[in-house]
């Protein structure tokens, strides 16, 4: 990292036989403990960032959500084989601050409990089946999240992403 100017000084005065003022010393101990402080201060603010970051995306999350549009795609072996678009239809997310939530598509409705992060929305329903999306974008009107399904039958690989838009009511 090479030579602090503090430590030069204390060259300079060991070199000419002069013995280092208290108040040099002081003063070197002083900065020593304002970069600990300054140190301190940025790594508590970078993990204080993530935390905010999950808070603010549970706070967003609340409310009641129309889905717009679901899209999905089908895979064998990385090779897309079907793709299908579908409007919401009038189905409903409702996400509540205590971590429950109900579904809903005009006719029936199903009750489940939520948790998210900066990057995931979890989903457990009522069966303890859980789907664990991935938040592609979350602002305060809009919603985009995916789900990916991997099966593995006969060496090819089958794969279906969900991908479902949805906007704030």
């Amino acid at each position: 990292m090479g030579i602090l100017p503090f430590d030069y000084l204390m060259f300079l005065c060991r070199k000419s036989g002069m013995v280092p003022d208290d108040n040099i010393i002081q003063l070197k101990n002083m900065f020593k403990t304002i970069k600990l402080i300054a140190l301190i201060a940025v790594v508590a603010t970078l993990f204080a960032c993530k935390k905010d970051q999950a808070e603010k995306n549970s706070d967003r999350l609340v409310g009641t959500w129309a889905v717009q549009s679901i899209l999905d795609i089908e895979y064998e072996n990385n090779v897309e084989t079907g793709r299908d678009e579908d409007a919401g239809n009038g189905e409903t997310l409702e996400f509540k601050a205590d971590g429950n939530g109900i579904q809903t598509d005009g006719q029936y409705s199903d009750s489940f409990k939520w948790t998210a992060t900066d990057s995931e929305l979890k989903i457990t329903w009522d069966g303890d089946e859980a789907d664990v999306f991935k938040i592609k974008s979350l602002s305060k009107t809009d919603l985009h999240i995916s789900i990916e399904d991997i099966d593995v039958e006969n060496n090819i690989t089958y794969k279906e992403v969900t991908e479902i838009k949805l906007k704030k009511k």
